[in-house]
């Protein structure tokens, strides 16, 4: 399913925003530029309930897109500016999850974590490995451990708020059909990738169900986008 794998799945990301929001990139010729450029970072590009989210959760976050092979600088304006608000809708959106599952007293075990950390690990072929990926990405496992930990919260928040969702025959059999009628190939045989197609339609409405309790929650909290 996909809340239990959700953990492993954003573990790139995880590594990418606290190497970069934890710890400064790179050296500068002077102290002064060094300084300007930390200020630069600390800066408030949005706020959640007087919570600030940094410009270098910002930029880490946009520097995902890039790892996935999205050359900004070959992007018309617009579509610059519609990549950056999404970027901008996605932190707030974890920033407010993270909030209200806390207010609500959501916890999360030690053994939870480190049953996620396991399969964060178990992604790798030795320790070595994990280890090599923590440190190239400047980050510690206390570091990680506690983003996991935020990261469980939201989750477990928002399993307790979506509804039992199923997948019908026939809408597996729909979304089969409309790839059939776009596909120039021929497809497999529905049964063989009638898992896949019910997973699709699973995130799908889990995502619809997701989008309905923000739309609530950002009306009854305070939102400030400053960028």
């Amino acid at each position: 399913m996909f809340f239990k794998n959700r953990a492993i799945l954003s573990f790139l990301l995880i590594l990418l925003i606290i190497a970069i929001t934890g710890c400064g990139t790179g050296q500068k010729s002077s102290s002064t530029e060094n300084e300007s450029e930390a200020e630069a970072e600390l800066e408030a590009v949005a706020m959640v309930n007087g919570v600030h989210i940094t410009r270098a959760e910002f930029n880490a976050t946009l520097d995902q897109y890039k790892l996935q092979g999205i050359d900004l600088n070959t992007l018309e304006e617009a579509e610059v500016a519609l990549l950056e608000e999404q970027v901008i809708d996605q932190l707030v959106n974890n920033e407010l999850l993270l909030q209200v599952a806390e207010k609500n007293d959501y916890s999360v075990s030690a053994e939870e974590v480190e049953t996620n950390l396991a399969e964060i690990k178990s992604q790798f072929e030795t320790d070595e490995d994990f280890n090599q990926a923590l440190e190239s990405n400047n980050i510690t496992l206390d570091e990680l451990e506690a983003q996991l930990k935020k990261e469980l919260l939201i989750t477990s928040f928002l399993k307790d708020h979506t509804g039992e969702i199923t997948v019908t025959e026939d809408e597996i059999q729909e979304l089969y059909d409309r790839y059939a009628e776009q596909s120039e190939e021929e497809l497999p045989e529905l049964e063989e990738v009638k898992d896949q197609l019910e997973l699709m339609i699973l995130q799908e409405k889990e995502q619809e169900e997701i989008q309905t309790i923000l739309g609530k929650l950002k009306e009854e909290n305070e939102i400030e986008i400053l960028i």
